[in-house]
């Protein structure tokens, strides 16, 4: 039997108003996510053509920072990574979404604002040491030099030597590049990266041209300016020993079109069964999905908290 949408009334009208209000909810939703986070990229999109060829490079990417975190993305090269890192560094733009930063519309920035931009809300660190630091400049005197550019006069060298020396290199400030190891050049290049009190810090395989040892003290220094400093810390990176704050929370990032339809929210039941892990919304389930639930665990199950984003850049 057919049957048509309507009203009591006019039952074949459709019901006009019922639409325009779902369609409102939904941008109500969407205009609602992210809300007070550091970082929010909302199905975010970069397309690269060359010679008649597109590449994808991010495919509706989702992610959530919160202030004040320190989050690392692991992944494969290729993966898109650095396309992040160049789109919330200001120096790239999406193709497609929406990219917000401690508030801020990167799509929508002129060139101005993003030189501004660049230069007081958010710091960069280079995966190539030599990128981060001027070779005819000492240590110190690299600090100094974004505080000169953002117009910064008092007390600059005093900032300059209390940021190396909570990184641990207050010992090289006037050394150049050429007489500091490599880790000493990247924990330089974090404290020039904070010179002019950055909300975000960005950090792009901080660590792939280090040795394992020296690896730890650039995440260590990393570690450092996060908890001393407050500044939100975003790295990427292939390298699967990524900083972990000590007695921080684990947390998991799932697509959106995964945990939506469950109704999971900011907690979600973690139950351990011989091979994986289950995740279930955290929520009495009724009786009758009692019988579509797993066996229950051993010992009282885990609970986590699950932002709505997922956890790579596709």
């Amino acid at each position: 039997m057919a049957m048509t949408a309507g009203t009591a009334d006019d039952p074949g009208a459709t019901s006009a108003g019922g639409v325009a209000a779902l369609g409102a909810e939904a941008e109500r939703g969407r205009g609602a996510y992210g809300e007070g986070a550091m970082v929010v990229c909302d199905r975010l999109v970069r397309i690269y053509a060359a010679e008649g060829i597109e590449v994808q490079a991010l495919q509706g990417l989702d992610l959530l920072v919160g202030k004040g975190e320190l989050t690392a993305l692991v992944g494969a090269s290729g993966s898109g990574k650095s396309t992040l890192m160049n789109i919330l560094a200001g120096l790239d733009t999406p193709t497609a979404g929406a990219v917000r930063v401690a508030g801020q519309d990167l799509a929508a920035m002129s060139a101005r604002e993003r030189i501004s931009y660049r230069r007081g809300t958010v710091g960069f660190i280079w995966q190539q040491t030599s990128r981060n630091l001027l070779p005819y400049l000492t240590a110190l005197q690299n600090v100094i030099l974004p505080m000169r550019f953002a117009g910064s006069r008092r007390g600059r060298a005093a900032r300059a030597m209390e940021l190396l020396d909570l990184l641990g290199v207050g010992h090289c400030a006037h050394r150049k590049q050429e007489a500091m190891s490599g880790g000493e050049q990247q924990r330089t290049a974090i404290a020039t990266a904070l010179a002019n009190r950055p909300e975000l810090l960005l950090a792009d395989e901080p660590t792939g041209e280090l040795d394992s040892v020296t690896a730890r003290e650039v995440f260590g220094a990393l570690q450092a300016a996060n908890a001393e400093l407050g500044v939100t810390v975003l790295l990427v990176t292939h390298d699967p020993r990524s900083p972990r704050r000590s007695g921080a929370p684990s947390r998991w990032q799932l697509p959106r079109e995964m945990i939506e339809p469950l109704g999971m929210r900011e907690r979600v039941r973690l139950e351990a069964e011989r091979d994986h892990i289950g995740v279930w919304p955290d929520a009495p389930r009724s009786a009758a999905s009692e019988d579509a639930s797993p066996p229950a665990a051993a010992s009282p199950p885990a609970t986590a908290r699950l932002p709505v984003s997922p956890p790579e850049d596709s």
